[in-house]
């Protein structure tokens, strides 16, 4: 009876990891859904080495090693979704060419301490720009051909949108 329990939670977790992870846009969600689905592994290990072999731990050493790889993901996998967050703005010299080109003033120049220029082109409003791409063809490092096209989407699917 315990063993059947066992099975079914394990198969609901996995498959609300599977779902979670195929239909996230997020990335720490996506992450969650990860640790969803190795949480369901430790519980088939664990499950089927009490049931089938009592004498040898050998799933409840196995679910061990799946514990010390989700350990290493839920360290390692914010440290990378920063680390390219932060790859976009490291491209800004802050030379202000793109707030002196755009003729709606949707840009402007804001402190910021994660480059080297200490100043960086805001995301432009979306609401008033005109979307005639001046500021990205002036931008000498390609900086806002990237934050035009992906801020919204980056922001959003990092959960940092308000």
């Amino acid at each position: 009876m315990i063993f059947e329990h066992a099975l079914v939670l394990s198969a609901f977790l996995f498959s609300i990891g599977i779902y979670g992870l195929i239909t996230s846009r997020n990335m720490v969600r996506a992450l969650m859904c990860l640790e969803l689905i190795l949480n369901a592994v430790n519980i088939n290990l664990v499950t089927f080495s009490d049931f089938f072999d009592r004498r040898q731990l050998k799933g409840n050493i196995f679910s061990i090693f799946v514990i010390a790889v989700a350990a290493a993901e839920a360290a390692i996998g914010p440290a990378i979704v920063s680390s390219i967050y932060l790859k976009i703005y490291d491209t800004c010299i802050g030379c202000t060419q793109c707030v002196r080109a755009c003729p709606t003033d949707v840009l402007e120049m804001i402190p910021w301490d994660g480059c080297k220029a200490k100043q960086i082109a805001s995301a432009p409003r979306t609401e008033d720009c005109v979307g005639c791409k001046r500021c990205e063809s002036a931008c000498p490092t390609d900086f806002l051909s990237v934050r035009v096209y992906l801020w919204h989407e980056t922001t959003r699917s990092m959960g940092l949108a308000y």
